[in-house]
């Protein structure tokens, strides 16, 4: 049996909106599961009284419809026009796009909250103004990133970029590489590790219209990175907007934006293209950790991080080349949902094909250009 909360966040232009809000929270919005925290318990949904850290509860502070409240991740620090803002997602911050279940649309200058709605009882319990939208890119009207800004106010946030449980990380960024180990901090699961298993993914994600709304349509993403997540355990509703860095201790570099998956895979917008849309710069300490790592050289901020793939770098070229020829193939199967490049365990490239379910699939194409195809089943992939 269902329980029922009456609830009420503050009045929007004369309008104050009260909603009920059932106990199952809306599809990819479920609670705390808990992540690898190192034994450290930190609650990542908890109110912060000081200048906050990154990788916690946040959101828009309207995010409330059709009987529910929403929220994510207020992911990182990033620099532009002088000014420090947080790096989130889109669709946290600015993805209800119909009056619908609450009469409003986010706006440009909206407030940006701490706790998320869905973590403050939607908006009966405390939670603070930490930032105010300040640029969005859409991946509904063609974008090929899911991200959006906020300006932070003064002494809301921490001016270091410091992440929960993983600390302040580089201003450097790296690019991805399959093998290499990567973690990050989230609302939802908090702090997790996992690998990256796929690059240069071209990929669909389904997206609401607003909190709890109806599907509007699927964003078309090209070149995304995508992380194991077996049994959601590295990513989950809630978590979209967490930063993916490198599992370093010491200055961890930037790798992506997570904003996507499904219970056994997760998706990143690579830190670059997302830093080249908002022509921004990581907020973070100069260089990186001095112990070795398998990622490669560095980025600049803005972009440029070196790449060292498991694998022979020539077969690693020729499965991408082959990887763009791909899209055809994946159409032709019945669930397909994208393509990209893996490595399997002897170190051999590969080109996937994403399906939602392997169930009454086959592929009569067997490789591409003399590189490997496989179907791997990977669910539907969702905005979370």
């Amino acid at each position: 049996m269902k329980s029922f909360i009456r609830a009420s966040v503050p009045a929007v232009a004369g309008l104050v909106l009260t909603a009920s809000l059932y106990g199952p929270p809306p599809p990819g919005k479920g609670p705390n599961r808990g992540g690898d925290d190192g034994g450290t318990q930190v609650d990542h949904r908890a109110l912060q009284t000081d200048e906050i850290k990154l990788g916690t509860s946040g959101g828009w502070q309207f995010d409330l419809a059709n009987g529910y409240c929403c929220g994510g991740t207020l992911g990182a620090l990033i620099e532009f026009d002088g000014k420090k803002h947080i790096l989130s997602n889109f669709h946290v911050l600015a993805a209800d796009v119909v009056p619908g279940g609450n009469g409003v649309t986010a706006q440009l200058d909206d407030p940006v909250i701490h706790p998320a709605l869905i973590d403050t009882n939607c908006g009966s319990s405390a939670y603070r103004d930490v930032a105010s939208l300040s640029g969005v890119a859409n991946p509904l009207l063609g974008s090929n990133i899911d991200a959006a800004t906020a300006e932070i106010l003064p002494g809301a946030v921490d001016l270091s970029g410091a992440i929960l449980q993983i600390g302040q990380i580089s201003n450097q960024t790296v690019a991805a590489s399959v093998g290499q180990a990567v973690k990050k901090s989230g609302r939802t699961t908090g702090f997790t590790r996992s690998t990256v298993a796929y690059l240069d993914v071209n990929v669909e994600v389904a997206y609401d219209d607003e909190c709890a709304g109806v599907e509007i349509g699927v964003g078309l993403f090209e070149g995304q990175i995508v992380v194991d997540n077996s049994g959601s355990s590295f990513l989950a509703g809630g978590d979209s907007g967490s930063l993916l860095v490198e599992d370093k201790a010491d200055r961890p570099r930037a790798i992506g934006l997570l904003f996507a998956g499904s219970s056994t895979h997760a998706i990143a917008n690579p830190i670059d293209d997302v830093l080249g849309f908002f022509n921004a710069t990581m907020v973070g300490l100069d260089g990186t950790g001095s112990e070795e790592d398998s990622s490669g050289g560095g980025g600049n901020g803005r972009g440029n991080g070196g790449k060292k793939n498991r694998g022979n770098a020539a077969e690693i070229a020729k499965a991408m080349a082959a990887n763009k020829k791909a899209e055809a193939l994946a159409r032709r199967v019945a669930k397909g949902v994208g393509h990209g490049v893996g490595v399997d365990d002897s170190g051999k490239p590969y080109v996937a094909i994403f399906v939602e379910t392997l169930e009454g699939e086959a592929s009569d194409i067997s490789e591409i250009d003399g590189v490997p195809v496989r179907l791997v089943e990977t669910g539907r992939f969702v905005a979370f």
